[in-house]
């Protein structure tokens, strides 16, 4: 689902306070309902949540119809149910060895190629009982988005397509996709948060999939298989966009925070 954009927040090594605490669970399967399955769960994308009460973690989600629930509801998990014309629930308590399906984005862009769907588990690198892709921050640069945008394929505007939790400006950092070198070293936020970057984030089909104010963009693939295909520890060679972080001592992030290499 989309996301909301804020002016503040505490970060611990859960990742941004209220960021995840639900996931759609699969009634039939057990499995997290993921957009990186389109055929199944593309139309999670045109559905928006955003925290409401921070001290009980509700949250209120808008349909594409434009009504509003609140979670956890049973009218929540009714609606997006017909929504979906499939069984599924919210579930804010993620059991160990939780999974999601995935399409090989390479389908998207080669016809020819086979659809694979592969299972993944989640929060590989996050604390058990979350519900994050990997590990608890992903970040991405306007340097990438720069690069990205000037081959065409995406404008600037389009940042949450890559639904990252952090932007970084870097002014004087150049061109291309300079998180690429982040991998192993430590930012500070502000005075108190420190991320260490674990690895670059391998990119899924959700980028370019429609999101609510957001056409469909299967190019965006394209130009970062061209551009930006990276080994990545594990799963070999994908394209990738933005990197991966854990908080390593929490603090308060906000926007326009200084931002800088401590390792």
């Amino acid at each position: 689902m989309s996301g909301e954009r804020i002016q503040r927040c505490s970060v611990t090594e859960r990742g941004l306070h209220g960021d995840r605490v639900f996931a759609v669970i699969d009634q039939e399967t057990g499995k997290v309902a993921s957009a990186k399955h389109p055929a199944m769960w593309r139309e999670l994308l045109l559905h928006s949540a955003r925290l409401v009460h921070e001290n009980e973690m509700s949250l209120e989600v808008t349909t594409p119809r434009g009504e509003m629930h609140h979670l956890p509801s049973d009218a929540a998990n009714e609606s997006l149910s017909r929504e979906l014309k499939r069984a599924v629930a919210y579930n804010s308590q993620a059991p160990k060895a939780m999974k999601l399906d995935r399409l090989d984005p390479t389908s998207l862009i080669d016809k020819t190629a086979e659809v694979s769907i592969e299972q993944q588990l989640i929060a590989r690198a996050a604390p058990e009982g979350t519900f994050f892709d990997f590990g608890p921050l992903h970040i991405i640069t306007t340097n990438t988005l720069a690069t990205l945008s000037s081959t065409g394929t995406v404008d600037l505007t389009d940042a949450a397509r890559f639904r990252a939790n952090i932007i970084v400006d870097c002014p004087d950092g150049g061109g291309g996709f300079i998180e690429n070198t982040w991998t192993g070293r430590t930012l500070r936020f502000g005075d108190e948060l420190s991320v260490r970057i674990i690895t670059p984030t391998p990119r899924c089909a959700v980028p370019t999939l429609e999101h609510r104010g957001l056409s469909a963009n299967v190019d965006i693939l394209r130009a970062l298989v061209k551009y930006n295909r990276l080994e990545v520890r594990g799963v070999g060679a994908r394209p990738c966009a933005g990197v991966y972080g854990h908080p390593i001592s929490p603090g308060e992030i906000e926007i326009g925070a200084p931002v800088r290499f401590i390792e």
